[in-house]
């Protein structure tokens, strides 16, 4: 009993950080508040191997006053150190000092800092940049979890489908099998969306998968909050969405617009501590495997 609590502690103590990251010159503050891909289907010879890598970012003054992007120049840099221009036909304003970057890659690259040079906009200052953290992993003596990001949403009159980009690595010695439904989504709600949308697969070891996996239909209002891997029985859990998490601890400082979840009683346990994470993960699991049975029946 122990060595399973002990495992357990291993597979949830590995969690990247989440977005939102910033950094400064001490005249500018960028934030990246989140990322996303997109399709890049414009009629590029390369569009098949390609996506929009969009970062939605803010600017902004040290007093805390929206700041004009127009003239800050935008490079982004990937896991291998290749370095993109900003795409500025592609990219959109939303608000004074708010705005969706956008930088063409190869599907594959994967995001590691934004490095953002305001010497030519009227504000002037020092070239700065935007660290945006590790892959998000889990690892336990069996396999590896990683979490690459949101690969796509598309919106229907009253739901939405949502594909999350994963990967799994085999570290034992015997053939794993991969399916789509061994993953869970989990929204800002604590609702639980059962995954879709690949052939399985079998790793033999050392070796690696990297896929979308689907989640439709969704309530055209969840978000991502958590990513749960079904382990052989054991959950795996990574967490997507930090400002959740926050609030529903019971504060407000990591959280962003409106509230994600209700607040608890100082009297109740914590949800955000480990114990509640494998009793809520394990229960989400049985309710979906519930309703695969149910609509397989």
């Amino acid at each position: 009993m122990r060595y399973h609590l002990w495992m357990l502690l291993l597979v949830m103590a590995s969690v990247a950080s989440a977005y939102p990251f910033s950094g400064d010159n001490g005249q500018l503050n960028c934030t990246v508040f989140d990322s996303f891909k997109a399709p890049f289907t414009t009629g590029d010879i390369n569009y098949p191997k390609n996506v929009m890598l969009c970062l939605d970012t803010g600017l902004r003054y040290p007093n805390g006053s929206y700041a004009d992007m127009s003239g800050v120049r935008y490079n982004l840099v990937d896991r291998n150190d290749r370095v993109y221009d900003l795409n500025s036909r592609l990219s959109r304003d939303v608000q004074t000092g708010r705005r969706i970057l956008v930088f063409v890659v190869p599907k594959e690259a994967l995001p590691k800092r934004l490095m953002a040079d305001p010497r030519a906009s009227p504000e002037g200052g020092q070239l700065f940049s935007v660290e945006l953290g590790d892959l998000a992993n889990v690892s336990d003596q069996n396999l590896t979890l990683l979490y690459y990001g949101i690969a796509g949403s598309r919106f229907e009159p009253l739901t939405k489908s949502i594909t999350l980009e994963v990967g799994v690595i085999n570290r034992d010695n015997s053939v794993l099998p991969v399916f789509a439904s061994n993953f869970t989504m989990v929204d800002q709600w604590n609702w639980s969306y059962g995954g879709s949308g690949f052939t399985s697969r079998q790793l033999q070891f050392n070796e690696s998968l990297r896929t979308g996996v689907d989640f439709v239909p969704v309530s055209p209002y969840s978000r991502p909050v958590r990513l749960i891997y079904d382990n052989l029985g054991q959950p795996m859990v990574i967490e997507i969405d930090q400002g959740c998490l926050a609030v529903a601890a019971g504060t407000n400082e990591a959280a962003s617009g409106p509230a994600c979840c209700s607040k608890k009683s100082a009297a109740e346990e914590n949800p955000n501590s480990v114990k509640a994470k494998v009793a809520a993960a394990k229960e989400r699991l049985s309710q979906v495997r519930s309703d695969q049975n149910l609509t397989s029946g």
